[in-house]
């Protein structure tokens, strides 16, 4: 009779263990499936933010095509209110060149595809653009106003809407785009 009530007061003290188990494994499983479904939310997040930072297809073909894309050097200071004459979406024009070259001009949407494409969800709080271009594709206009700088760009796309900014991963460097300029003898507005 004591094996039995050895068996019994023995099953007796694993049930509550086991049910403790259970619990515990139920716990686990429910905070564990709440992070994952955190963590795929915030990768399907950060997959819109990426997509949502890239430019349209038609601005860099613009870019590619236009024979006649015009590179600008441009005075960092906001113009107010910018002289619609001599400005470029609110900032001076320090001078310009035409990009006939189909190499440099590739060579220019390379490094703005490599920029955007480096973005990691990191935002400077300044804008102090020292570079502009203006592609026409098809008889419509796509302009940027570019800063290696603050790492990041505007958008104008032909409906004259701003895409508002797009930004840049680290390491973009203005590179062709002030080779281009000086070789052209524009000024550039020199970093602070």
């Amino acid at each position: 009779m004591s094996n039995v009530r050895r068996f019994l007061a023995s099953s007796v003290k694993r049930k509550p263990k086991i049910g403790l188990l259970i619990l515990g494994a139920c716990v686990a499983l429910f905070v564990g499936s709440g992070f994952v479904l955190n963590w795929l939310e915030t990768r399907e997040r950060a997959r819109g933010k990426l997509q949502a930072n890239q430019l349209p297809d038609a601005a860099f073909r613009a870019i590619l095509s236009d024979s006649s894309l015009v590179l600008m050097s441009l005075d960092p200071s906001r113009l107010h209110p910018p002289p619609p004459e001599s400005g470029f979406h609110g900032y001076r024009v320090l001078g310009q060149t035409t990009v006939s070259d189909a190499a440099l001009r590739s060579r220019l949407a390379e490094v703005l595809h490599a920029s955007l494409a480096a973005w990691r969800f990191s935002y400077s709080s300044c804008f102090n653009p020292r570079h502009g271009l203006r592609a026409v594709l098809s008889g419509q206009s796509h302009e940027f106003v570019i800063c290696f700088e603050c790492g990041g760009l505007h958008y104008y796309p032909p409906d004259g809407g701003d895409s508002g900014f797009h930004g840049f991963g680290d390491g973009a460097v203005p590179g062709p785009f002030a080779d281009i300029l000086s070789a052209a003898i524009v000024p550039i507005s020199k970093a602070p």
